[in-house]
């Protein structure tokens, strides 16, 4: 989809629109659904490395810079 940038004098030109995706909510459905199916998977088979964070479940992001400021405060 393209919507006009807005107070553009020249909408003949092609930097007077701006593209956007837009994502069928069902897809993001189903894409949410894969991604646990796969997420337990490699929970299951132990396919992911014990300090991988950001990816499993109550392993944030978060729990990675909270965990790296110790190491650096320790040190």
């Amino acid at each position: 989809m393209v919507l006009y940038k807005e107070e553009k004098k020249d909408y003949s030109l092609l930097g007077s629109y701006r593209p956007i995706a837009l994502k069928n909510t069902l897809a993001k459905v189903l894409e949410k659904y894969i991604a646990n199916i796969i997420l337990e998977a490699a929970e299951e088979y132990k396919l992911l490395p014990w300090n991988q964070m950001g990816v499993k479940r109550k392993q944030s992001t978060l729990l990675a810079v909270g965990l790296l400021s110790s190491y650096v405060q320790t040190a």
